[in-house]
Protein backbone atom coordinates (compact mmCIF):
# COMPACT_ATOMS: atom_id res chain seq x y z
CA UNK A 1 0.00 0.00 0.00
CA UNK A 2 1.20 3.40 -1.35
CA UNK A 3 1.12 6.64 0.90
CA UNK A 4 -1.59 7.66 -1.03
CA UNK A 5 -3.81 4.65 -0.05
CA UNK A 6 -2.91 4.54 3.56
CA UNK A 7 -3.56 8.62 3.92
CA UNK A 8 -7.04 7.71 2.33
CA UNK A 9 -7.49 4.85 4.56
CA UNK A 10 -7.26 7.04 7.59
CA UNK A 11 -9.52 9.55 6.13
CA UNK A 12 -11.72 6.65 6.38
CA UNK A 13 -11.02 5.99 9.45
CA UNK A 14 -11.19 9.40 10.82
CA UNK A 15 -14.60 10.43 9.12
CA UNK A 16 -16.00 7.08 10.58
CA UNK A 17 -14.97 8.30 14.62
CA UNK A 18 -18.45 8.58 16.55
CA UNK A 19 -19.42 11.63 18.81
CA UNK A 20 -18.86 9.25 21.95
CA UNK A 21 -15.43 8.30 20.58
CA UNK A 22 -14.53 12.00 19.80
CA UNK A 23 -15.07 12.22 23.29
CA UNK A 24 -13.38 10.06 24.57
CA UNK A 25 -10.31 10.60 22.26
CA UNK A 26 -10.90 14.31 24.09
CA UNK A 27 -10.83 12.72 27.48
CA UNK A 28 -7.81 10.67 26.31
CA UNK A 29 -6.15 14.31 25.09
CA UNK A 30 -6.87 16.07 28.17
CA UNK A 31 -5.52 13.00 30.74
CA UNK A 32 -2.07 13.04 28.32
CA UNK A 33 -1.64 16.92 29.01
CA UNK A 34 1.81 17.23 29.42
CA UNK A 35 2.69 17.50 33.62
CA UNK A 36 5.91 16.76 35.98
CA UNK A 37 5.20 13.74 36.21
CA UNK A 38 5.65 10.36 34.38
CA UNK A 39 2.55 8.84 32.71
CA UNK A 40 4.59 5.03 33.71
CA UNK A 41 7.04 4.13 35.00
CA UNK A 42 11.10 1.48 34.56
CA UNK A 43 10.98 -1.76 36.14
CA UNK A 44 13.39 -4.43 36.28
CA UNK A 45 17.03 -3.90 35.67
CA UNK A 46 17.61 -5.30 39.35
CA UNK A 47 20.32 -8.63 39.87
CA UNK A 48 17.93 -11.49 40.18
CA UNK A 49 19.51 -14.42 43.07
CA UNK A 50 20.94 -16.58 40.14
CA UNK A 51 23.00 -13.34 39.16
CA UNK A 52 21.16 -12.99 36.14
CA UNK A 53 20.13 -9.06 35.58
CA UNK A 54 16.23 -8.98 34.81
CA UNK A 55 15.42 -6.64 31.77
CA UNK A 56 14.42 -3.51 32.38
CA UNK A 57 10.75 -2.99 31.05
CA UNK A 58 7.94 -0.18 31.59
CA UNK A 59 4.82 -0.36 33.34
CA UNK A 60 2.40 2.39 31.55
CA UNK A 61 -0.46 3.93 33.86
CA UNK A 62 -3.70 4.17 33.40
CA UNK A 63 -3.90 7.12 31.46
CA UNK A 64 -1.30 5.53 28.69
CA UNK A 65 -3.28 2.52 28.81
CA UNK A 66 -6.86 4.08 28.30
CA UNK A 67 -5.40 6.07 25.02
CA UNK A 68 -4.16 3.05 22.97
CA UNK A 69 -7.84 1.69 24.02
CA UNK A 70 -9.20 4.51 22.50
CA UNK A 71 -7.36 4.41 19.45
CA UNK A 72 -8.33 1.42 18.82
CA UNK A 73 -11.88 1.41 20.08
CA UNK A 74 -12.44 4.13 17.76
CA UNK A 75 -10.16 2.52 14.67
CA UNK A 76 -7.46 4.78 14.73
CA UNK A 77 -4.79 2.11 14.89
CA UNK A 78 -4.87 1.75 11.17
CA UNK A 79 -2.06 -0.03 9.73
CA UNK A 80 0.48 1.27 7.63
CA UNK A 81 5.02 1.41 7.03
CA UNK A 82 5.46 2.55 10.31
CA UNK A 83 9.50 1.93 10.44
CA UNK A 84 10.16 3.44 6.63
CA UNK A 85 8.42 6.86 7.82
CA UNK A 86 10.53 9.68 8.51
CA UNK A 87 8.44 12.41 9.56
CA UNK A 88 7.38 10.15 12.02
CA UNK A 89 10.88 10.11 13.82
CA UNK A 90 11.11 13.81 13.63
CA UNK A 91 7.62 14.13 15.26
CA UNK A 92 8.79 11.75 18.06
CA UNK A 93 12.42 13.79 18.47
CA UNK A 94 11.61 17.50 17.72
CA UNK A 95 8.74 19.31 19.49
CA UNK A 96 9.37 22.06 16.84
CA UNK A 97 7.82 20.06 14.05
CA UNK A 98 4.67 19.90 15.87
CA UNK A 99 2.61 22.86 14.36
CA UNK A 100 2.73 21.14 11.25
CA UNK A 101 1.29 17.77 12.04
CA UNK A 102 -1.94 17.34 10.37
CA UNK A 103 -4.48 14.68 11.40
CA UNK A 104 -3.49 11.96 9.23
CA UNK A 105 0.27 12.46 10.54
CA UNK A 106 -1.65 12.59 14.00
CA UNK A 107 -3.02 9.16 13.66
CA UNK A 108 0.44 8.10 11.89
CA UNK A 109 2.53 9.45 15.20
CA UNK A 110 0.33 7.59 17.46
CA UNK A 111 0.65 4.07 15.31
CA UNK A 112 4.15 4.85 15.59
CA UNK A 113 4.76 4.96 18.89
CA UNK A 114 2.44 2.14 19.96
CA UNK A 115 4.09 -0.38 17.29
CA UNK A 116 7.85 0.48 17.71
CA UNK A 117 7.57 0.41 22.13
CA UNK A 118 6.40 -3.54 20.87
CA UNK A 119 10.44 -3.35 19.63
CA UNK A 120 12.05 -0.50 21.87
CA UNK A 121 10.40 -0.31 25.16
CA UNK A 122 9.92 2.71 26.52
CA UNK A 123 9.16 4.66 23.06
CA UNK A 124 5.65 5.31 23.98
CA UNK A 125 6.21 5.93 27.81
CA UNK A 126 8.83 8.83 26.00
CA UNK A 127 6.00 9.82 24.01
CA UNK A 128 3.88 10.58 26.71
CA UNK A 129 5.76 12.24 28.83
CA UNK A 130 7.52 14.61 26.58
CA UNK A 131 4.12 15.35 24.99
CA UNK A 132 3.93 14.62 21.67
CA UNK A 133 1.33 11.86 22.32
CA UNK A 134 -0.71 15.09 23.71
CA UNK A 135 -0.07 17.14 20.29
CA UNK A 136 -0.87 14.15 18.36
CA UNK A 137 -4.54 13.62 19.62
CA UNK A 138 -5.05 17.10 19.21
CA UNK A 139 -4.16 16.65 15.58
CA UNK A 140 -6.49 13.54 15.36
CA UNK A 141 -9.10 15.17 16.83
CA UNK A 142 -8.87 18.22 14.51
CA UNK A 143 -9.85 15.87 11.85
CA UNK A 144 -12.90 13.43 13.72
CA UNK A 145 -15.83 14.26 12.10
CA UNK A 146 -17.73 13.05 15.71
CA UNK A 147 -20.94 11.72 13.77
CA UNK A 148 -23.56 10.19 15.59
CA UNK A 149 -24.43 6.70 15.33
CA UNK A 150 -23.41 3.09 16.42
CA UNK A 151 -20.62 3.73 13.44
CA UNK A 152 -19.61 0.85 11.03
CA UNK A 153 -20.70 -2.80 11.80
Amino acid sequence: MDERETDAQILEALAAVTAEQRRDLERTRDELAPRGASFGEWKGGQRMASGAIQMPYTSLGPELSRAVDALAEAGLLVPFAWTTWEKGRRYLQDPTTWPEMTPVDGVKTLVTAVRANRFSEGVLLEAADDGVLHRALEAVIEGCSGRSGPGPT
